[in-house]
């Protein structure tokens, strides 16, 4: 969703996403295959390489990758943990001639309502050197225009759930190691470790957080540029809205949703304590299958750099005083800091387990 902060009923320019939490397909995926992959470049199994790709943080927080789709692009994507399913704006499969067979039409949960979409398959789908198999993407409204620069689609649980995501804000890379990596033993006491859980056959990935000694069931959203509250809450957690900030939202569907803008003492996830926090209150829709109260947002995550560890179900953030030990910037030229050989792809070659490293150049611009 986009939002704009308003002032007496004028908006203040302040954009938010708050995710599309399209979670909970209403018609099941079932006996669908794929057409060969396009030999654009030398794909890799997820298990026996580390890669990592440029990635591109944007104003509002949000991340975006390089995908190409059936060998043309980049296209960036919005790396979205709190979307099952990763997706294409239709004027971008226009624009771009991307040929495609429809494959279904489904009904999925978004934060604004239920939404009708269209999936389609493609040739090819890959980020870095893996493969999004079978390679089919649902078709989106063209809703995140409004960024400078324009994105095209969203990079989904269905792709990184093979992998252990790192995101490495300082070097601008997203590093994908194979899914049973174990970073913590790699690496220790670098990371507060945060325990999360699947629900139901959703690859979405949920945590237990707490806000004035009640506890809240929260959805893991990079795609949420802020950390995000069902309205309905806040007498459960003792927060008062009264004079709070109104921010206005739309989401997939265009349908408006307002929000309140409250600062927190503290919000807790895990062992993980976050002091005077800003959060958004607002009344998104949850699906039935959904059962959370709260997006955990990019304001948080995004303050060191962090992996979603989807082997090992943790969400693991550096520690911000071990955070130099990888990799840094000069803080009087703000350039990257050359790292030794080993700590290519961001971490200690031990975290790469004795596996290949295949680092990604920065792409070429889109033909």
């Amino acid at each position: 969703m986009k939002a704009k902060t308003c002032e007496k009923g004028k908006g203040t320019g302040r954009l938010i996403s708050v995710g599309l939490v399209l979670l909970a397909p209403l018609v099941a995926l079932t006996g669908l295959s794929g057409p060969a992959l396009a030999e654009d470049v030398q794909l890799q199994d997820p298990a026996k390489v580390v890669a990592e790709m440029t990635m591109t943080v944007h104003g509002g927080n949000e991340i975006s990758a390089p995908v190409y789709v059936n060998g043309k692009g980049p296209f960036e994507f919005v790396v979205d943990t709190g979307a099952t399913s990763s997706g294409i704006w239709n004027s971008v499969v226009q624009q771009n001639a991307l040929e495609n067979n429809h494959v279904e039409t489904i009904t999925v949960s978004a934060a604004d309502g239920l939404v009708r979409l269209k999936i389609l398959e493609f040739g090819s789908v890959r980020a870095a050197v893996f493969a999004l198999d079978p390679a089919h993407l649902m078709e989106y409204p063209d809703y995140y225009s409004y960024y400078r620069r324009p994105l095209s689609g969203i990079l989904g649980a269905d792709y990184l759930t093979n992998h252990v995501v790192v995101f490495d804000f300082p070097r601008d890379m997203m590093v994908l190691y194979p899914k049973m990596t174990n970073l913590t033993r790699s690496m220790p006491g670098y990371f507060d470790s945060i325990p999360l859980r699947f629900e139901g056959e959703q690859k979405a990935l949920f945590v237990k957080a707490g806000i004035n000694g009640k506890r809240l069931n929260a959805l893991v959203d990079t795609g949420a540029s802020m950390t995000t509250i069902l309205t309905s809450e806040h007498r459960k957690l003792g927060v008062s809205l009264e004079g709070a900030q109104q921010v206005t939202m739309t989401g997939v569907n265009g349908n408006p949703i307002r929000g309140y803008i409250v600062r927190l003492p503290a919000l807790k996830a895990g062992s993980k304590i976050w002091r005077d926090v800003e959060v958004v209150f607002a009344q998104f829709t949850v699906g039935r299958a959904d059962r959370f109260s709260m997006l955990l947002g990019m304001d948080l995550m995004g303050r060191t750099p962090f992996a979603v560890d989807y082997g090992r179900k943790r969400l693991l953030l550096a520690k911000p005083e071990k955070v130099n030990m990888v990799s840094r910037r000069d803080p009087r030229s703000q350039a990257l800091v050359e790292a030794p050989e080993e700590l290519q792809c961001s971490f200690p070659a031990a975290a790469r387990e004795g596996l290949p490293c295949v680092a990604a150049t920065r792409p070429p611009e889109r033909r």
